[in-house]
Order: structure tokens, then C-alpha cells, then sequence
């Protein structure tokens, strides 16, 4: 009867590494090529064979300690390895493939509680690495009273927006005398839209974004003209916008404002502390 299996190959067995030492009846403690655990090698001494129970000797690493010293003698003292120990201390840089991660394997615990960036937008993380939003701050005010004239900038009756159940992303605005400050640094849009009111038969009014760059020097960024021509008697309103997209890359430096040129005294930019009539939006895009 033919034999099934795997012949009885000699390729098929590989030889044990072994070490050997020579005594000289003082030495108790000699160095291993491998790290090992005691029941990982077998030692003899002269030809016996030690117990490996920790009574003859014990390894600790790259070191094989005896109880006794061994006599002396020429490589009378054998270490065999019957297994090793390797230690993976860490990972090469690149060595996880994507091919290598199980799809889902990656989860909201294992995210940094801070932020990522992706394709240039920052994307914060909460308290357990959960995305609390794409976009890190939003915020909104507007003007609560009426006025004529002209103002640059408008400086007083400004609030954040606090009715109809408003809510703002982050820290949000800050402002002093009509100067806005950003919270910080990033691609912001500035949005400022105006609500007028006109009495006589045709007037126009001029609204402007203003930036500055070094807390100093203001600029028209962005701005609106409406002119309205009344065909009937009674008072005419209005509405008309602009927006800015502002590289902030200071927030001591890089500040805005909101100005209002009105043709006459008659004419009046609105204002309402319940509902958004004359408003300013800022929303973070993105970082710088």
C-alpha cells in the first residue's frame, strides 16, 4: 500500500540554533545571541540536561543566569533554542497600507480630540474624536435702531443676534466702536446686508465692506449701491447686499467694519433688535 501524506522528507526538518559557553566554575551569568524565556531553551551542562524549572537557571532577556556556576570546561555548556522571543516595538513609517485596514476598522475613539485638515479646511473633533463640524465659527449681528446720515464706521447699536432661536459656531465676533474682530485666523466670508427707507422722490445709498490689514488703514472691499426712484407718495424701503472673502491672517491686524453713505438726511438705514433688517454674517471657510 502506497503512503498518503507528506513523505518522510529530511528538508522538512530544521535544525534548532545553539549557543555554547565555557565555564570556569565562578561565572554565573553569560549573554544569549536571542532574547528568551526560560522554557524557550534547553541547557546542559557537561551533557546533562538542566531541569527548566528555575531551580538550575532562568533567562532574563539576552542573559541566562545559573544558580550554581558551572564547572569549568570548554563549550561545556549547550543552549538550544527551541523558540525565540521578538519584540515589534514599533510600526515603519508607511508600512500600514490602506489594503491593509479593514473597512470601519477606524473610530470615532481613535480620533485625536483637536482637528484635521482636509484639502485645506480645518475640521474640528469632539470630546471623543465624534466631527462636530465642517465649519468652526459662525456668527451674526445687526443694528437695533434706525438712523440718518452717514456713518463710517457704524459704531453703536450692535448686537449678536439673540431671538427666533439664533445660534452661532465657536467663539464668534467681537466688536468695539463698529471695528469687528475675528476670533481666529482663516479664510472668513464677511457678509453685510442694508435695509433703507425713503421719503422723498429719488435718493440712493452706498454701503461698504471695510478691511484693514494692519489695524490701521481701511479699505472699501466690497460694497452696493441702490438707487430707488418713487412713482407715488409714501415712503419706499429697500434692501441690498454685499459680501468679502477675507484672508485673516493676523486677528490683531486683520479686522473689518461696515460704512453706510446716504444721499440726504431724509433717507434712513433700519435697524430692529427682533428680526435681521440691516445685518452682518461671518462664517470661517477654512484655514489661512
Amino acid at each position: 500500500m502506497s503512503y498518503v501524506g507528506i513523505g518522510n522528507r529530511q528538508d522538512y526538518i530544521a535544525d534548532f540554533p545553539t549557543q555554547s559557553f565555557n565555564g570556569d566554575g565562578s561565572t554565573t551569568t553569560f549573554t544569549l545571541n536571542f532574547e528568551a524565556v526560560t522554557g524557550s531553551v534547553r541547557v546542559a551542562v557537561d551533557n546533562v540536561l538542566q531541569p527548566a524549572d528555575g531551580t538550575s537557571y532562568y533567562t532574563n532577556g539576552n542573559s541566562i543566569t545559573f544558580t550554581s556556576a558551572p564547572a569549568t570546561g570548554t563549550a561545556n555548556i549547550t543552549v538550544t533554542y527551541l523558540g525565540t522571543v521578538r519584540n515589534v516595538s514599533s510600526v515603519s513609517d508607511g508600512a500600514i497600507t490602506t489594503a491593509k485596514l479593514a473597512d470601519g476598522a477606524v473610530t470615532n475613539v481613535k480620533l485625536a480630540n483637536s482637528s484635521i485638515t482636509v484639502n485645506g479646511t480645518s475640521i474640528a473633533l469632539g470630546a471623543s474624536g465624534n466631527i462636530s463640524a465642517g465649519i468652526t465659527e459662525a456668527d451674526q449681528w445687526r443694528l437695533t435702531t434706525n438712523f440718518t446720515g452717514n456713518a463710517t464706521p457704524i459704531s453703536s447699536n450692535l448686537e449678536r443676534v439673540d431671538t427666533n432661536g439664533f445660534g452661532y459656531i465657536g467663539t464668534g465676533m467681537t466688536q468695539s466702536s463698529g471695528v469687528f474682530t475675528f476670533p481666529s485666523t482663516g479664510i472668513w466670508l464677511i457678509r453685510y446686508t442694508g435695509r433703507f427707507r425713503y421719503n422723498t422722490y429719488s435718493r440712493y445709498c452706498e454701503g461698504f465692506i471695510q478691511t484693514t490689514t494692519n489695524n490701521s488703514t481701511y479699505n472699501n472691499a466690497s460694497g452696493f449701491s441702490t438707487i430707488l426712484a418713487r412713482i407715488e407718495a409714501g415712503d419706499m424701503e429697500t434692501s441690498s447686499s454685499c459680501e468679502f472673502i477675507f484672508d485673516v491672517t493676523s486677528t490683531s491686524t486683520h479686522k473689518t467694519r461696515f460704512i453706510i453713505n446716504l444721499q440726504d438726511t431724509g433717507s434712513t438705514i433700519q435697524g430692529n433688535s427682533d428680526v435681521n433688517l440691516t445685518c452682518f454674517t461671518f462664517i470661517r471657510l477654512g484655514d489661512t
